[in-house]
């Protein structure tokens, strides 16, 4: 943006006016950008917020990061320890006194559990032949476990709320077994896979 500077003189008894042009602060805009984007994860989470791409004659940059705490400066960072949803604010402040405010979210989520699994037996299993998984051993390191996803690989989904399960597999083949956990805040685990051997049923594999 330009300004219009206008100035007057008298020449000759008569009144002239004149102008020149000249720059013109940007308008006054506070903007808010993350590390990381979006501002999400577990807990313990840093984020590191940045108001550079404010706009305006800026004197003050003023934080407040929704967990009761805040901060000041172009760039900033927070560490959240609990999970939740938090609105974090920026306020900025022109050299005449102007405020803009801009605000984004910022969400922690729980720790995420951890899925793991046996197979009983282990080996030398034949086709209709009862299996039985147990993932007892499957955890979350803040809450419960509410539900097991069981992916046996052979078309097979089943969910539960119990650790162990069984299945039978009807035909020979290379089955890959996959288990996702989800606890009690909705947070799923990263998937568990085994590769489990099936051998045709009857004496002696045939």
């Amino acid at each position: 943006m330009k300004r219009l500077s206008l100035f007057a003189c008298v020449i000759g008894g008569s009144l002239v006016l004149g102008g020149c042009l000249g720059p013109v602060a940007p308008a006054l805009q506070a903007v808010i950008a993350t590390v990381p984007h979006p501002a999400q994860g577990e807990y313990p989470l840093a984020v590191t917020f940045d108001g550079s791409r404010s706009g305006g004659d800026i004197v003050d940059y003023l934080w407040t990061f929704g967990d009761g705490t805040s901060s000041s400066g172009v760039v900033t960072s927070h560490t959240y320890l609990d999970q939740g949803t938090y609105s974090v604010f920026l306020t900025v402040v022109a050299r005449d006194g102007a405020t803009d405010q801009a605000s984004t979210v910022v969400t922690v989520h729980s720790k995420r559990p951890i899925a793991q699994f046996a197979i009983y037996p282990s080996a030398d299993v034949r086709a209709g032949e009862e299996v039985t998984f147990n993932a007892a051993a499957s955890y979350d390191p803040d809450g419960t476990i509410a539900e097991y996803q069981w992916d046996f690989g052979d078309g097979t989904w089943r969910s539960t709320s119990l650790s162990t399960i069984t299945h039978t597999f009807r035909d020979a083949g290379q089955y890959t077994v996959t288990l996702v956990v989800k606890d009690a805040e909705g947070v799923l685990s990263l998937p568990a896979i085994r590769t489990l051997p099936v051998s045709r049923g009857g004496c002696c594999g045939n």
